[in-house]
């Protein structure tokens, strides 16, 4: 009696297992955003300069008030972008999760142009032992 119902509590959990596995792997949001478009927003910012202006980026596609700006030119790199930004003259910003910035005109067709590295290179790791580490401050 008591093996049968350790088998019905361990089957219960493993079904319970898989359906949280299958479920919380295969849900994903359906609805559109407030301008319609479809998608999950990975970097978004508010700029106050001249108006209200408020940016987002969904897949590689950068979107100024709901338009979606260099005419629709994708973002260049693989990373995740985490930053956007709307300067003077229209002037369009990104930075990517390693630190690359792009900059591109939202009023021109220009591609995005790269504009640099805001945290700079790999950091040197120079591996030495302790012994070595004990001579440096004798």
């Amino acid at each position: 009696m008591f093996l049968k119902r350790l088998f019905y509590a361990s089957a219960t959990v493993l079904l319970l297992t898989i359906a949280y596995h299958l479920g919380a792997s295969t849900a994903t949001a359906q609805a559109p955003t407030p301008s319609g478009l479809a998608g999950t927003i990975s970097a978004a910012g508010l700029f106050f300069n001249n108006g209200q202006s408020a940016t987002a980026v969904i897949g590689r596609t950068f979107y100024l008030n709901g338009s979606p700006l260099p005419n629709g030119a994708t973002i260049p790199g693989t990373d995740p972008v985490i930053a956007t930004g709307f300067g003077a003259n229209w002037r369009l910003m990104v930075m990517l999760a390693n630190g690359d910035t792009y900059i591109a005109d939202g009023d021109a067709s220009g591609p995005w142009t790269y504009a640099g590295n805001a945290v700079g290179g790999a950091t040197a790791a120079h591996m030495q032992s302790f012994g070595a580490l004990k001579a440096k401050y004798r």
